[in-house]
């Protein structure tokens, strides 16, 4: 064997890959602030992980409407997802459906980029 490995380390490292790339093309359809509650709660995008309450009082809403809000953008996700990979056969098909709609996955948009308040607010409560 001459990559020391079995075959299926490497081809599960392969797809593990290819979500990851669809789920980054799934999260540019979202929102902006849908991104950054995601980004934020999961580390994506280069964002520190923070908890649901911390991530409520970057926001000002409360903790009980970012967990159903994540609720509702993974449930989304999900659909998304299941969608797209029923509907096409390899990723490289995937991209340039996503690329003809104007999303580009290289592209990661990081919403508070854009949100000026929320980054202060976030700076002063020292929690990026």
């Amino acid at each position: 064997d001459v990559l020391g490995s079995d075959g299926y380390e490497v081809n599960n490292g392969v797809e593990d890959e290819d979500e990851r790339r669809i789920l980054h093309l799934c999260m540019e359809t979202l929102e902006e602030r849908e991104r950054l509650i995601m980004n934020m709660r999961f580390g994506l995008c280069g964002y520190k992980e923070h908890t649901q309450k911390e991530v409520a009082d970057i926001l000002g809403i409360s903790q009980s409407y970012i967990s159903r809000l994540e609720k509702r953008i993974i449930m989304q996700l999900k659909r998304d997802i299941e969608k797209i990979t029923t509907h096409f056969t390899n990723i490289d098909e995937i991209e340039k459906e996503f690329e003809g709609k104007g999303y580009h996955r290289e592209k990661c948009d990081c919403a508070i980029e854009k949100t000026p308040e929320i980054r202060v607010e976030a700076q002063r409560t020292e929690l990026l």
